[in-house]
């Protein structure tokens, strides 16, 4: 179904060439841009343009949305070269561009961790942040999910005095040693050899983890070289650690019927990634 829009086009972001006094030329410079805009459309949007007495120019456009959206953005280049889009926004109003929704999806949502005690597994998804809850997978149980503080997953660690990058279980706020640190200290400071890896390093040496989420699809070659070490299997001298054995479990959401589900249609791409 045909539909109309019209297009205001101030004097200053007109190009150079349309700012003369002959207003019979301007005319035909505008009239010819139009037609060209039509075949290019293959005359399925009908185009008539008038200039005000300001120098402002009308453009109307009557066809169906999706060709009169094409001729619309093509010939206000045409006339502007681009310039319309220029201005500076309203003071407190953010342009609304790709970039700027990208960043407002990353602010409103985020990754966290649940656990069901039912079916004894836990599993990370991104929600929104005003509403971090999930269904279980199996049993469907609604769950808030687990407080930052008590995280357990794939951590990346980062040394605060090599900058040495590793990765590997973590929990949260149980730090793990630095194999880089620890063994350079060890080859200057002891004699001794020691057959148990996990002793071969300054247990001093303690990072705390970045950020815990699931473990990576891809081969995170950072944890490769040495095994797992960390304040809650005393670094490497218990095995397994127990640490790997606890599952923390989310406390079931009490739906109160106040907030949708969503009304977003991207919070569909939103995965559920199991450990």
């Amino acid at each position: 179904m045909d539909q109309n829009l019209t297009l205001l086009i101030a004097e200053e972001n007109l190009l150079q060439r349309f700012h003369t006094d002959d207003i019979a030329a301007n005319n035909r410079r505008i009239h010819a841009i139009c037609r060209a805009v039509e075949n290019e459309e293959n005359d399925a949007v009908d185009i008539t343009f008038e200039i005000h007495e300001n120098g402002t120019v009308r453009c109307s456009f009557r066809g169906t949305l999706e060709r009169i959206n094409r001729a619309r953005s093509l010939l206000e280049y045409k006339l502007t070269g681009g310039r319309q889009h220029d201005m500076d926004p309203i003071e407190g109003l953010v342009p609304l561009n790709v970039a700027n929704l990208q960043q407002l999806d990353r602010e409103l949502s985020e990754l966290r961790q649940f656990g069901c005690h039912s079916c004894n597994r836990s599993w990370w998804k991104k929600v929104f942040t005003y509403k971090p809850v999930s269904h279980c997978p199996n049993c469907s149980v609604c769950y808030n999910c687990v407080p930052r503080g008590q995280e357990r997953g794939w951590g990346r660690y980062v040394c605060q005095r090599c900058g040495n990058t590793f990765s590997g279980f973590a929990v949260a706020g149980t730090p793990a040693p630095c194999f880089r640190c620890g063994n350079e200290r060890h080859d200057i400071h002891t004699a001794h050899t020691d057959t148990t890896s996990a002793l071969k390093w300054d247990v001093t040496v303690q990072c705390f983890t970045e950020r815990i989420g699931p473990r990576p699809q891809f081969n995170d070659h950072g944890h490769h070289r040495y095994t797992h070490a960390c304040a809650a299997c005393d670094n490497g001298r218990i095995r397994p650690c127990p640490a790997r054995s606890v599952l923390v479990f989310s406390d079931p959401h009490e739906c109160a019927g106040s907030t949708a589900s969503t009304f977003m249609t991207q919070a569909s791409d939103a995965g559920i990634y199991n450990d």
